[in-house]
């Protein structure tokens, strides 16, 4: 009997444990999602003359928060934001980072839509 309790206790606990950590992924996947609207939402200002300037300095730090998460988290979403990390780099150079702040914005697009 005491085994039988035992074994219903661990599924119980092993049970458990998952209904936490689907509300730590949901919790962070939407921490996500809110930062590569963001950071879209920086590469489509950027498009607008002289926009960069003024986005570029919280598009960087947010696509590397992102990258880190999806590192951490081990999410599906690392290469599209490597590549929106790097196009944000790319995207301090005046006329080259037209090029990139389009990819970027497309890349976070993407992203977006992959934690939607």
């Amino acid at each position: 009997m005491a085994r039988k309790k035992s074994a219903k206790r661990k599924r119980a606990a092993k049970a458990k444990k998952k209904v936490v950590s689907a509300k730590e992924q949901k919790t962070i996947d939407t921490i996500h999602l809110v930062f590569e609207i963001l950071v879209a939402v920086g590469f489509a200002i950027g498009i607008i003359p002289f926009g960069y300037l003024f986005s570029m300095w919280w598009v960087i730090p947010m696509a590397l928060v992102s990258m880190m998460i999806s590192v951490i988290w081990n999410k599906k979403t690392l290469t599209f934001d490597i590549v929106t990390f790097v196009m944000a780099m790319i995207s301090l150079v005046p006329v080259l980072g037209y090029i990139g702040r389009i990819v970027g914005l497309i890349t976070a697009v993407i992203t977006a839509k992959k934690l939607f």
